[in-house]
């Protein structure tokens, strides 16, 4: 999908998500949040999901080994498993 993309509006995206910081309000954030990162990631390692799921009330920080940047695309497979037991899991906590 990304290849049939216009590059320039593409780079403009790109341009207006690094100037997004919300990071001052994620400790508003009461609802449960997972952020997932891929281990060979250069663009949002690890201490970035780190620092989204430490910020809000109830967060997770799950790597995905054998991804980069886009987990949904290079391993499937173990983001749709992390995704099962994460909504599993708020389903379960909902319930109690």
């Amino acid at each position: 999908m990304l290849q049939d993309t216009d590059d320039e509006s593409y780079a403009l995206c790109c341009e207006a998500l690094a100037a997004f910081d919300v990071r001052d309000g994620l400790g508003e954030i009461a609802t449960p949040v997972l952020a997932v990162w891929g281990d060979h990631d250069g663009v949002t390692p690890e201490a970035s999901a780190r620092e989204i799921a430490d910020g809000v009330q109830r967060g997770r920080a799950v790597g995905i080994s054998d991804a980069a940047h886009l987990p949904p695309a290079d391993d499937p497979a173990a983001t749709a498993a992390t995704l099962r037991e994460f909504f599993d899991a708020a389903v379960r906590e909902r319930a109690a």
